[in-house]
């Protein structure tokens, strides 16, 4: 059983569930399974939205905070990145 002290260095700021290593993972996970395809990277952003609303259906409809900030963070650097590649795409057609 975990301890309170326990549970929440898991969601502190370097935890493993806190906001930057979580947001990290997402992140990791759409870019690199969308390999610099536009289409892929906006299907992932859109995969995320879906899932965290079926997260906050099954939670009730309001989650904690953390994740609120944790799904802000990785649509900031997914949109980022989206941005690049429609920029560098752009420039080539």
């Amino acid at each position: 059983e975990l301890s309170a002290d326990e549970a929440s260095d898991l969601v502190s700021d370097n935890g493993f569930f806190g906001i930057d290593k979580t947001s990290q993972r997402l992140v990791d996970f759409v870019i690199k399974g969308a390999g610099g395809d536009l289409d892929k990277l906006r299907a992932g952003r859109e995969g995320i939205l879906r899932g965290f609303n079926e997260a906050e259906k099954a939670w009730g409809g309001k989650l904690p905070d953390i994740s609120y900030e944790t799904l802000t963070k990785s649509l900031e650097t997914i949109d980022e990145k989206i941005n690049f590649t429609f920029n560098r795409y752009s420039r080539k057609v």
